[in-house]
């Protein structure tokens, strides 16, 4: 397989030596392609219209101000592209980490301690999941709590009226994992796998996105 074969990565970091660091764990396992590197948001609006990556892994902040400028700018069809979007953050429950993900960002890396690689991470992006730490599984429930009751057994054709609404399975993700729950035990919990749980967690994104787009007017927590 040659590199014009494998996902285009567009890799925004504001220090050259910790870029070429985040380019070689990416490039690690062979499954992606870093076809092009800069250091602030004007060079990655620039850039996206001249390679049309299929992800952008950014640094939280970029040397020309924060990925929030950044992801608003291309969530608001500014930069042109549609492209997913991997923020690295020094942990979990940085501020500017949740409001990179209100505003539109896929999912989001730790570069700190153990767990998956910066290549895994991106690829399980790429296939549609996302991670969520307790801080921000926390102030998601709050979110859509905000805008409704909390209550179980919404019937099959108020999710069909109501796409925003969350499943069973998301309402229950959601609440487990801002109890603290590992995610191989929500998924035994639950009898799914741990795939499914991530892609619910991606969900659960999507849905807070499009609320916070829509003014919060039509979502509920079932």
């Amino acid at each position: 397989m040659t590199t014009s074969d494998l996902p285009k990565i567009l890799l925004i970091c504001r220090e050259p030596a910790r870029a070429e660091h985040w380019r070689a764990q990416i490039a690690a396992e062979g499954r992606h392609h870093v076809a092009a590197v800069g250091q602030s948001a004007a060079e990655a609006l620039t850039l996206v219209t001249q390679i049309d990556p299929d992800a952008i892994v950014c640094d939280l902040q970029l040397a020309d101000g924060r990925a929030i400028d950044l992801v608003r700018r291309l969530r608001q069809g500014k930069g042109g592209s549609d492209a997913m979007i991997l923020i690295i953050a020094p942990s979990g429950e940085n501020p500017d980490l949740l409001a990179c993900l209100r505003e539109g960002a896929d999912s989001y890396y730790v570069d700190r301690g153990p767990g998956p690689s910066l290549d895994s991470r991106l690829h399980e992006m790429l296939r549609g999941e996302a991670k969520m730490s307790v801080d921000i599984a926390r102030q998601v429930l709050d979110h859509f709590r905000r805008n409704g009751p909390i209550h179980q057994g919404a019937r099959p054709v108020d999710q069909m009226l109501n796409p925003l609404l969350l499943s069973d399975l998301e309402r229950a993700v959601l609440i487990r994992l801002s109890q603290g729950q590992s995610v191989p035990d929500i998924a035994s919990h639950e009898r799914v796998s741990i795939h499914q749980i991530a892609k619910c967690v991606r969900a659960l994104y999507r849905k807070m996105v499009w609320d916070l787009r829509a003014g919060g007017l039509s979502l509920e927590l079932i």
